[in-house]
């Protein structure tokens, strides 16, 4: 199950969209819960991926990101490097491509997602 928080678009990690409609969009926390809850109660035992776009002000706009990492890729082809080493590689590329503002928008991110994550633990507690 994918779900939206409070998007219809996919977020696509360093930008807020991706082009890709999610197929549930759910607004709170609190409904985020009740729907775990739910599934756990109906014995219903696949995964949940909460998508969470990053905030606006972190944002990266898409084609901007789409060309840093059609770049990125190229070059990583380029250098044939595969396996373990592409995510590395290709962070560290995207980050210097623009010139660190990817890495600063990760951390936001990885903390927006922490908050999410501790708000839906809360509600879930309650219920």
């Amino acid at each position: 199950m994918v779900v939206g928080y409070n998007t219809n678009d996919l977020p696509a990690f360093f930008t807020r969209k991706s082009g890709i409609e999610v197929p549930i969009r759910i607004d709170t926390p609190l409904e985020i819960a009740r729907v775990i809850k739910a599934k756990k109660d109906l014995k219903i035992n696949n995964g949940i991926l909460i998508t969470n776009p990053i905030e606006e002000k972190y944002s990266f706009d898409k084609v901007e990101m789409d060309n840093a990492i059609h770049n990125a890729l190229i070059e990583m082809n380029n250098l044939k490097i595969t396996g373990k080493q592409v995510t590395p590689y290709l962070l560290s590329k995207i980050n210097e491509i623009t010139k660190g503002q990817s890495l600063e928008a990760n951390k936001h991110l990885v903390y927006n997602n922490c908050m999410l994550a501790a708000l839906i633990s809360k509600e879930l507690k309650q219920l």
